[in-house]
C-alpha cells in the first residue's frame, strides 16, 4: 500500500512539474502562439516605401515571427515607370559595351539587364532601410510590379 502511495505521489508532482512548465513556457511563448505577424513592422515597412520617391504603390505586405530575433516580411510593390527610364539609355549602353557584338538580340538583353538592374537596386534600398529599422527583420521578399500612370 505505502509502495502504491509513492508512485501516485510522484505521478501526481511530475504532472504538477510538467503543468507548470507548460503555462510558463506558453506566457513566454505567447506571441509565436497567438499573434505570427509583427504589425508594427509591417506599418513601419509602409511607411518606408510611401517615402521613397521611386515605389508609387505598396500593398498586400505580410510579416511572419519566426523567433525573437528572426522575423520575415513579404510585400508587394509598385515601381514607378519613371524610375526605370529616366536616363536609361546610359545604363543600356553602359551594359552593352560590356556584351560581345555577335551575341544574339544585344539590344534587348543589355534593355533588360539595365531595367532589373534598376529594379534590384530599388529592392535592396527598401530591405536596407529596414533592416537598419529593424535588424530583427532576416528575410524580405518583394514582388514588383511596374505603375504606369
Amino acid at each position: 500500500m505505502c509502495h502504491q502511495a509513492v508512485k501516485k505521489l510522484f505521478s501526481s508532482l511530475i504532472a504538477m512539474l510538467l503543468g507548470v512548465a507548460a503555462v510558463f513556457l506558453g506566457r513566454v511563448n505567447m506571441i509565436y502562439l497567438s499573434d505570427i505577424r509583427h504589425l508594427e513592422i509591417e506599418e513601419v515597412f509602409i511607411n518606408i516605401c510611401k517615402a521613397h520617391n521611386e515605389v508609387e504603390l505598396c500593398h498586400d505586405v505580410k510579416s511572419i515571427v519566426m523567433d525573437e530575433s528572426n522575423i520575415v516580411l513579404v510585400a508587394e510593390v509598385e515601381v514607378r515607370e519613371e524610375a526605370l527610364i529616366d536616363n536609361i539609355q546610359s545604363d543600356i549602353e553602359h551594359i552593352k559595351s560590356n556584351i560581345a557584338d555577335n551575341v544574339e538580340f544585344r539590344d534587348e538583353r543589355s534593355a533588360v539587364f539595365a531595367t532589373v538592374g534598376r529594379i534590384d537596386h530599388i529592392v535592396e534600398d527598401l530591405t536596407r532601410r529596414l533592416q537598419q529599422k529593424h535588424p530583427e527583420v532576416q528575410s524580405v521578399t518583394i514582388e514588383v510590379g511596374i505603375y504606369q500612370s
